[in-house]
């Protein structure tokens, strides 16, 4: 080996060629985040989480080769913001920020609509109370196998849903809707009846 050729000459900063990107898990999955480097002498790879190191000791998340971060089975306190950086002696690079959202939505409704039955003209309420989830769980309502549309009248106050001046053409069917990016849940069939003055007439009689 030629002597007179700086050392510096030798080496090569490290280049990212792979790197991590954002993504959604459902909790107690795998999933793994790549980060690949090029350089002389070969870089080590670095992980952190919002922005501190991540910790090599859990035995649940590993540094496989050639640099990705593995996790066995993701939790929430692996949710965060991901960055890989590649060392050697002669620099540095850092990836660019890659999400993880770990994910989770529970199977059971903590309250489900119930039958109801309401006279024309009054208020109809139909409780619903979704399943847990993260990200943030979405209720919409679907009658007779349709979205309902919501509007002065047919009203949507959090996840219960208020029918104002109810009219007989608002029975039916109704399914609450819970939804965030895992997928969806349906809540029970509830059947909204709206009594018509003949029907209220004979209820009082």
């Amino acid at each position: 080996m030629d002597e007179r050729i700086p050392k510096v000459d030798r080496l090569q900063r490290p280049v990212l060629v792979e790197q991590p990107v954002s993504g959604v898990v459902a909790r107690g999955q795998p999933v793994t985040l790549n980060c690949r480097a090029i350089g002389r002498p070969p870089p080590r790879i670095l992980w952190l989480q919002d922005g501190e190191p991540v910790d090599p000791n859990r035995p649940d998340r590993l540094t496989l080769p050639p640099g990705s971060l593995f996790f066995l089975s993701a939790k929430e306190r692996d949710a965060g913001v991901y960055q890989c950086r590649a060392e050697n002696d002669a620099g540095s690079a850092e990836s660019r920020n890659a999400t993880l959202v770990v994910a989770m939505l529970r199977d059971t409704f903590r309250e489900e609509p119930v039958d109801t039955r309401v006279e024309q003209g009054g208020t109809a309420l139909l409780k619903c109370d979704p399943p847990r989830g993260h990200p943030e769980v979405k209720v919409t309502w679907i009658k007779d196998d349709l979205p309902l549309l919501t509007g002065e009248r047919v009203q949507q106050r959090g996840s219960t849903l208020y029918i104002l001046s109810s009219r007989v053409s608002d029975s039916g069917r109704y399914v609450c809707l819970a939804e965030n990016v895992l997928g969806a849940r349906r809540s029970r069939e509830a059947v909204l009846t709206v009594l018509g003055t003949w029907w209220c007439y004979v209820i009082r009689s």
